[in-house]
C-alpha cells in the first residue's frame, strides 16, 4: 500500500515538473518535445491546458511534439542497445522541425525525457544506458 502512494506522489510530482517545464517553454513561444508513456502524455495535456496554454494550437503549429516512449526507443535500439546514429537521426529531425515552428526571437526547444526511463528499463533491462562518448540517458532529465 505504501509503494502505491509513493508511485502516485512520484507521478504527481513528475507531471507538475513537466507541466512547469513544458508550459514555460510554450508560453515563451518556444517549442517542446515530450517523450513519455501514454499515461504521462494523457496526464500532461489537461495540465498544460490548465496552465493556460492552447495545446491544440501548439500541436498544429508544430511547437508541441509528444512521442510515445516505447515507439521512440524502438526506432533507435539495435540488438537491445541504443544506437547513436539512429538516435541522432531521429532526434535531429524532430528538434529541427520543432525549432522551425518556434515563435520566439531566439528559438529554443525544450525536451523532456524524464518519463522515458521506465520504458528504457523495460526495453534494455537496465535503469541507465549510455551511448559512446558523452551522450547518455539518465533519470535526471
Amino acid at each position: 500500500m505504501v509503494l502505491r502512494s509513493l508511485r502516485i506522489e512520484f507521478f504527481r510530482n513528475l507531471l507538475d515538473d513537466l507541466t512547469e517545464f513544458i508550459g514555460a517553454a510554450l508560453k515563451a513561444g518556444n517549442a517542446a518535445i515530450v517523450v513519455a508513456t501514454k499515461l504521462h502524455r494523457d496526464g500532461l495535456l489537461p495540465r498544460l491546458q490548465t496552465y493556460g496554454l492552447n495545446i491544440g494550437t501548439a500541436i498544429e503549429q508544430g511547437r508541441y511534439v509528444a512521442l510515445d516512449a516505447a515507439d521512440t526507443l524502438s526506432t533507435f535500439m539495435l540488438n537491445g542497445m541504443p544506437d547513436l546514429v539512429r538516435f541522432m537521426k531521429l532526434f535531429g529531425d524532430v528538434v529541427a522541425t520543432a525549432s522551425e515552428a518556434a515563435k520566439a526571437d531566439e528559438a529554443r526547444v525544450a525536451i523532456s525525457r524524464k518519463c522515458v526511463i521506465s520504458c528504457g528499463h523495460m526495453v534494455t533491462g537496465r535503469r541507465r544506458f549510455r551511448f559512446p562518448g558523452r551522450l547518455g540517458c539518465s533519470p535526471y532529465g
